[in-house]
């Protein structure tokens, strides 16, 4: 008799979600089977596992996932064989499946191969977008309404037709498609009411407002419900475009002088990903920190009164074109206020922070309260070549006259602005430089950024050859400098610093190809050149990036070919519809973030600012936990322990496709942690290699409190002299080089701090160590015993030499012996302190007339 297939949905994330039939199914199968994305762990498999049984053994299958089905394919046929024969022996299977194994689940493709020919038993579970309306309280569909489930990588043009209708829809994998579908719900008044929730029903769901959504792409675990439809709004839906395409503006601080407006501040902070500064402060202390954030141009949000931040900042008020954005916000989130700064980006603000607050944005602003936007404040692509001529031209449209635009003006006709043939006032809209055809007026002028460099250039060309040769490029074919918006090369070179500087001295964004990819403009490249083709596979590397992005305007031309740094440029007018994210990729961005021992507050800013700007985090699981609170939609890819290499290898290849990935660690990057590794594989060649472009990643590192430094400090100052840190893990290290450090630490009377100090297998070098420093220490040589630092459980213990248990340690844990002159004393409160003296007590003493024997200063 053949076993029975029971292919399980397991539900969205909460495990007290399972059927009472599934939790029954899951107790006695003898094997569970589940697919997880290489690099990963299974979800369902985490929701399952607390009904398995003892004896259940697991069979995980590793996914391919991408655009093209074949490989994922060839693994359900290979797995479907191998579950084949298992049942043909007559063992059950339990297949799991989150959400509903017949609702978009990969149990569609076993119970395709094998229900012809064994038992199927198909267990339902609850779908995500059921559990997803539950959590965001929004009822889905009523009386006569249809329900749709759409998938976002559906064409747009079936998607357009599905939201047109006014029924609830459901949007599922929609991942790197989400502007197209962000653009979408706007046309159609979907946007301002959609919501996204991610994680639904796990402990780390969160309920987004999907115009609050900052990052390009939807988690793979995140759908948006748009069950309330409004009228569209074509100009809101334009003052929108231009928030998400222009540049992104500094991140704003929030402050709050009450506790009462605590909770209000704290929620728009984490809205905006922005720093919170509490009550704490004294108003004097307040009143600077507000001036340094105006005068260094960060946008303040502050939740008060609006006299209060007039005051605070009224002496260092300057020039209006200068200003940062200033708000003032009700305690109760109710009313936002731009005070400061509407023309630069308060306005903008205001809108959302009052998304978040769910108030209303007072825009007093006379130009953004009747259109759009302001003519000084232009969307992107769009930029003012001289604000002056501005203000005179909003004065004349407000008395009643119009512009006469000679260029693209479809955007200033939706923004609401009078344009018209016999128009008072000229605009010219334009990438070229020249004589106006308006000459002796004055006129408004905005170079549209539709231009982009494609650029070739030999190995250490230096940024200033390469930044000459772009800007007489476009100098002697008439184009704007300032209508640049990239540019583009080959992937091999994505490691070239005088690219990367060139285009950080223009003020542009640099993107890469592969030579595959530049290959698919062979017939329409005009110069292609052998010796290019014979350097780096492909006949075109400037003509090639620039056509992949327009129109070709410029042919190549080309530096002294004599020189070492020789180079290229073509240049081509992007199409209207460009879209410079889905261009090239960016060179790969991997960040080193140590976030310290555990509790936010022992976080660096750099630290945060990476987190925040990274679209993935890659790293243990407990330690993506405890960064929860920076979450913003950041795609997570967790790891066990013992899977260092696997961890750091997936960070370094994820990198290479051009994403900025933070690669987790706690503590300090540096110390016991994935610093070196990332290091050791971007050197290492043979079978241990990375990918070329994963080689050619930048790398920046964010150091974080160490869990020496912490336990130092959490027992007084035990660090106050000469120290180091042994790691007693013998996985990578063998035991007897771990002793001679041992040994050589107690000898040379160093302060030591144990990493890895015991777990239940190895015990004996912590026993070890004990005993060899006894033979070199006082028997009443402090001990530091500290574990999960920074987090909830903390637990600080100060023993002696003499008295320190080693049973009492395990992997969470770090243990410090001090040195020979280590001392420890008990205060008046009661609490025990541990330090090192240098040396002062020896030291002469400054005298009353300042005289002294010793330049202490220098000396420490």
């Amino acid at each position: 008799m053949s076993g029975t297939l029971y292919l399980v949905g397991v539900g969205p994330g909460d495990p007290d979600y399972l059927t009472l039939k599934a939790v029954e199914i899951l107790g006695r199968v003898p094997l569970v089977a589940f697919v997880q994305k290489p690099g990963t762990h299974s979800r369902a498999l985490q929701i399952a596992r607390p009904y398995l049984s003892a004896a259940a053994r697991e069979r995980p299958i590793d996914l391919p996932m991408g655009p093209d089905p074949a490989p994922a394919q060839r693994v359900y046929d290979q797995e479907s064989s191998k579950i084949a024969r298992l049942l043909s022996e007559g063992s059950d299977v339990a297949y799991l499946c989150e959400g509903d194994p017949f609702l978009y689940g990969s149990a569609i493709y076993f119970f395709q191969r094998l229900a012809d020919r064994f038992p199927v038993v198909t267990v339902p579970g609850i779908p995500a977008f059921l559990a997803a309306a539950a959590a965001a309280g929004e009822p889905l569909v009523s009386r006569d309404q249809s329900l749709r489930i759409l998938c976002g990588t559906a064409s747009e043009k079936s998607l357009d037709q599905a939201l047109a209708r006014p029924d609830p829809v459901v949007l599922i994998k929609v991942g790197r498609h989400l502007n197209s579908v962000r653009t979408l719900l706007r046309r159609h008044g979907r946007a301002r009411s959609a919501l996204v929730v991610r994680n639904a029903a796990c402990r780390d769901e969160r309920i987004t407002p999907l115009e609050n959504w900052e990052t390009d792409f939807l988690p793979y675990f995140a759908l948006i419900l748009s069950v309330d439809v409004a009228e569209p709004d074509g100009r809101a839906e334009q003052n929108e475009k231009s928030v998400h395409s222009a540049k992104a503006s500094p991140v704003p601080v929030v402050v709050c002088f009450t506790r009462a407006a605590r909770r209000t501040a704290r929620e728009i902070a984490r809205g905006l990903g922005a720093e919170l500064v509490g009550p704490e402060k004294t108003e004097q202390d307040r009143a600077d920190f507000l001036r340094r954030c105006f005068g260094s141009g960060i946008p303040i949000v502050g939740v008060c009164a609006t006299g209060i931040l007039v005051r605070c900042l009224a002496p260092v008020l300057r020039d209006k074109r200068e200003e940062p954005p200033v708000l003032a916000v009700s305690a109760d989130g109710l009313n936002v206020v731009p005070v400061l700064g509407g023309h630069r980006g308060a306005n903008r603000l205001a809108r959302a922070v009052a998304r978040i607050t769910g108030g209303l944005a007072a825009i007093t602003t006379t130009s953004e309260s009747r259109f759009s936007f302001a003519l000084d404040e232009p969307p992107f692509p769009y930029l003012l070549a001289d604000p002056a001529p501005a203000r005179a031209a909003m004065a004349a449209l407000l008395d009643g006259q119009s512009l006469k635009v000679t260029g693209p003006a479809d955007w200033l006709v939706r923004a609401g602005y009078p344009v018209s043939t016999k128009g008072q006032m000229p605009v010219i809209i334009t990438d070229r430089v020249g004589p106006s055809p308006d000459e002796g007026k004055k006129c408004l002028t905005y170079f549209i950024r539709d231009l982009v460099a494609g650029v070739g250039c030999a190995r250490g060309t230096s940024a200033a050859h390469i930044v000459s040769l772009v800007e007489n490029t476009l100098k002697q074919n008439g184009l704007a400098r300032q209508s640049l918006v990239a540019m583009a090369s080959i992937d091999v070179k994505g490691d070239e610093k005088g690219l990367h500087e060139a285009a950080r001295h223009l003020g542009i964004e640099i993107r890469f190809f592969s030579a595959e990819q530049l290959q698919k403009t062979a017939e329409k490249v005009p110069n292609p050149s052998p010796v290019v083709k014979a350097e780096v596979g492909v006949a075109s590397v400037a003509e090639a990036a620039a056509i992949l992005a327009g129109d070709l305007i410029v042919p190549k031309a080309k530096s002294s070919a004599t020189r070492p740094d020789s180079a290229t440029c073509a240049i081509a007018r992007t199409p209207q519809e460009f879209d410079l994210s889905r261009y090239g990729h960016p060179r790969g961005r991997l960040h080193l973030v140590g976030i310290g021992p555990g509790d936010p507050m022992h976080r660096t800013a750099s630290a945060v600012q990476a987190l925040s700007a990274c679209d993935h985090w890659v790293g243990y699981g407990l330690y993506l936990d405890l960064i929860t609170d920076l979450d913003r939609g950041q795609e997570r890819h967790e790891f066990e322990l013992g899977e260092e290499e696997k961890r750091v290898r997936f960070a370094l290849e994820l990198a290479a496709r051009g994403n900025a990935v933070a690669l987790i660690c706690s503590g300090d990057a540096q110390i016991y942690a994935m610093a070196a590794l990332v290091f050791e594989l971007l050197e290492t060649t043979g079978p241990r290699s990375l990918s070329a472009n994963a080689r050619r990643v930048s790398v920046e590192s964010h150091p974080g409190i160490s869990a020496l430094q912490m336990a130092s400090a959490r027992s007084g100052a035990l660090l106050g002299h000469d120290f180091c840190a042994i790691s007693l893990s013998d996985l990578l290290t063998p035991a007897s080089e771990i002793e001679k450090r041992i040994r050589a630490a107690a000898g040379g009377d160093f302060v030591t701090a144990f990493y890895n100090p015991r777990s239940a297998r190895r015990t004996r070098l912590l026993e070890y160590a004990k005993k060899v420093f006894l033979a070199h220490r006082p028997p009443d040589t402090p001990v530091v015993v500290a574990s999960n630092l920074g987090r909830a459980a903390e637990k600080v213990n100060v023993s002696t030499l003499e008295n320190f248990d080693c049973s009492q340690v395990d992997m969470l844990t770090i243990v410090l012996f001090g040195a020979s002159g280590s001392r420890l004393f008990q205060r008046g409160d009661g609490s025990i302190c541990t330090f090192t003296p240098r040396g002062y007590a020896s030291k002469p003493i400054r005298s009353q007339t300042g005289e002294h024997s010793l330049n202490t200063e220098r000396d420490s």
